[in-house]
């Protein structure tokens, strides 16, 4: 069982007032987290959050996996964050081209950017300020549930830089089922792809 997703530096938006695009993604470098969790999260007040998502559950997963992330926003003093339409429809999007043209990153094959993809759907635009982030992840097994991908963004710094990113009030969860990789090994495994769109802007 692997989960595996990217990390990096913060990069930043072009437009003014902008925090932080996205922190999890640097030249590609991909990182196999197998390990032990740190300290774990509780899943018990979120609905299917360690199950493993399927064709009909995909909804109640993005679900479980934003309480899960307004749960560990809260211990850390953070408010939680709104479901907007537009960014799961971002994050859903780019869940579905990074299974179909195998590859996991913020921007795809063709240089689309975080950026690029919020101003598609509507999010982001001129005259407004905003800010925006995301993490990305897959698993496979049992590291291919809710809980256990907010856990793995939990205990890696760039993630958790982003999901306790005090600026942001809202969010789009994306869950695909499928990998955004070619790996002969994990073939007929269960394994799902998720993309986290974080989001902030005036109106």
């Amino acid at each position: 069982m692997c989960h595996r997703f990217h990390r990096g530096r913060p990069l930043r938006p072009r437009r003014r007032a902008s925090r932080g695009l996205a922190a999890c993604a640097s030249a590609g470098l991909a990182v196999l987290v197998c390990a032990a969790p740190g300290h774990a999260i509780d899943a018990a007040g979120c609905p299917g959050a360690s199950a493993i998502p399927t064709g009909a559950t995909l909804q109640q997963a993005s679900g479980a996996t934003r309480c899960l992330v307004n749960q560990v926003r809260g211990e850390h003093g953070r408010a939680p964050l709104a479901s907007h339409p537009r960014l799961a429809l971002a994050a859903g999007r780019h869940g579905l081209d990074m299974v179909r043209r195998r590859y996991l990153g913020h921007r795809t094959p063709t240089g689309v950017t975080l950026v690029r993809r919020l101003e598609r759907v509507g999010y982001v635009g001129a005259g407004r300020t905003w800010t925006a982030g995301e993490d990305l992840a897959w698993g496979t097994g049992v590291l291919a549930t809710p809980e256990r991908t907010v856990q793995a963004w939990l205990d890696s710094p760039s993630h958790r830089r982003v999901l306790l990113d005090a600026g942001y009030r809202e969010i789009g969860i994306g869950v695909v089922l499928g990998l955004p990789v070619d790996r002969a090994d994990l073939r007929g495994q269960p394994a799902v792809t998720y993309a986290a769109d974080f989001g902030s802007r005036t109106q």
